[in-house]
């Protein structure tokens, strides 16, 4: 991984015991923990994992936040996204802004414009595909 990456985002991030809409999503209740794991091996921040006193205020705060960027395609070029699933269609819409690829399972999403790990994103023949839609049906 780049040494530019400084922060690991899960979308929708996964607080564990939160009971906010905004941190619904399709991951395994463990995923947290091996990004949480890479993150702290790599010298990372993340926005998800497990905490002692849940601020639900707080949360839902940058929670927020973090569905406004996205939607306004305000994603920043040391973040690492790893997406749900079902949220994929909100990053491959951004089209060229952002680079998408499948790993280990995972569908990642970077805006870096440059580096090593994005271009194994873009050469991976497990490149993150568009959800089918009525134009593109697959």
């Amino acid at each position: 991984m780049d040494s530019f990456y400084r922060h690991v985002v899960l979308y929708p991030p996964y607080i564990h015991d939160s009971k906010l809409p905004c941190t619904q999503n399709t991951f395994r209740r463990d995923d947290y923990v091996r990004w949480g794991d890479l993150a702290y091996r790599k010298g990372l921040s993340t926005n998800s994992g497990y905490v002692a006193r849940i601020n639900e205020r707080h949360v839902e705060q940058s929670c927020e936040a973090l569905v406004a960027d996205v939607a306004r395609g305000r994603l920043s070029a040391d973040k690492l996204y790893v997406v749900d699933p079902p949220k994929l269609a909100l990053f491959q819409r951004l089209g060229e802004q952002v680079t998408c690829g499948n790993v280990d399972g995972f569908n990642i999403c970077v805006a870096a414009r440059e580096g090593r790990f994005r271009e194994a994103l873009l050469k991976s023949s497990n490149r993150a595909r568009m959800p089918p839609t009525a134009d593109n049906p697959h």
